[in-house]
């Protein structure tokens, strides 16, 4: 009999566009699944025509708006569920509120509480504003939390660094998310057009700082042909637009809908580097899929990017558009060096791949029950 295992969440599974939510989280509790008997409690409803997959999915309809309430209700199914059968670990994605809510369950029912830290859950970036450690409450909660609970998850070794220097001295497990390589191919022939063209993949938003980004770009085309296409939803009123416009590169950037993620792998075949100047990433899980695309990566120290290192990418400080393009200038007179790039950086997620994940979770759970 397969053991119960509840996992707690804001939201990402079933819903957003395509009813794909987080690929990756999708792609993890599908293969914790077939191990473990797992009940999903996600504060954010699924789509109507989304089916969970060997799993059970719990939420409150969308049109009870009160946040509270949805939780009050999660608790109470809860409960009942531990009742007829009882749970042997509750696992949570995000520190807060999920992972709060995961170690306040954990310690009333007995029983060991794994939290899996995500996006802002270990930082705080004023500017924009961004992170649970911008807001004094969170930022108690979330201390608390981590310093309770069973284990504490990161998705990169960048980002348990960072939770370092906001005071959280726990211990923390590294398991990234890897990719799937049956979806995510390695194509070889590259670099051989006389415009090189870059991509970039994610949502328009502050945290990606995709200034940096087109400030790089609009340093290139002055030197050689070459082309941007973005893959994404845009979330900053039509901002990218309106910076493409003033850096004159509007001809040179075309703007692409989101698109399914296991369509995705086209784009990085048709692009010889992808642009990912990002404030900060968790992990950034762009990264491993243009790896595993053989797209070379040009980015920031960040996330994934950062734990990789300069042997698998093109990579600069934040906000370093000027010496973000002088490399990529630079690198495109040394083929030998691209190739070694790309090849290390495939390797890399080779070893890091989604079944890699699975197994490091499965094997945190068995520890902790």
């Amino acid at each position: 009999m397969k053991k119960k295992v509840s996992i707690w969440i804001q939201g990402g599974i079933g819903g957003g566009m395509f009813s794909q939510g987080y690929p990756a989280i999708n792609q993890l509790i599908a293969g914790l699944a077939t191990q473990y008997d797992i009940d999903i409690y996600s504060q954010l409803p699924a789509n109507p025509d989304y089916i969970p997959q060997g799993f059970k999915f719990y939420s409150l309809n969308r049109k009870i708006k009160s946040g509270t309430l949805r939780w009050i209700y999660l608790f109470s199914i809860f409960f009942v569920k531990h009742i007829k059968k009882p749970y042997k670990v509750l696992f949570s994605f995000w520190g807060y509120p999920a992972g709060a809510i995961s170690v306040i369950l954990g310690l009333v029912i007995r029983r060991p509480s794994v939290v899996y830290l995500h996006g802002g859950d270990s930082v705080c970036i004023p500017s924009i504003p961004y992170g649970v450690f911008c807001d004094s409450k969170r930022a108690r909660i979330c201390r608390w939390a981590y310093s309770r609970s069973s284990r504490l998850l990161t998705i990169s070794q960048y980002q348990a660094s960072r939770l370092i220097t906001y005071g959280i001295a726990k211990e923390t497990d590294v398991v990234p998310y890897g990719i799937d390589s049956s979806v995510f191919t390695f194509k070889e022939d590259r670099f051989d057009t006389p415009c090189i063209r870059f991509i970039h993949v994610g949502n328009q938003t502050p945290i990606k700082d995709q200034h940096t980004m087109l400030e790089a770009f609009s340093l290139i085309v002055q030197y050689i042909p070459a082309t941007l296409t973005i893959v994404g939803p845009d979330f900053f009123e039509g901002q990218l637009k309106t910076w493409c416009i003033s850096l004159g590169i509007e001809n040179h950037v075309k703007f692409i809908e989101p698109q399914p993620n296991a369509s995705l792998s086209a784009y990085y075949h048709c692009a010889e580097i992808m642009l990912h100047t990002s404030l900060y990433e968790a992990q950034g899980f762009v990264f491993a899929e243009a790896a595993a695309c053989g797209t070379l990566i040009a980015g920031t120290r960040v996330g994934m990017l950062a734990d990789m290192g300069e042997t698998c990418g093109i990579i600069v400080e934040p906000g370093q558009s000027k010496l973000l393009a002088e490399k990529i200038l630079d690198i495109l007179k040394k083929p030998e060096e691209i190739k070694a790039k790309r090849l290390a950086a495939l390797r890399w997620t080779q070893k890091i791949n989604s079944d890699y994940t699975i197994k490091e979770i499965s094997a945190i759970f068995e520890q902790v029950m």
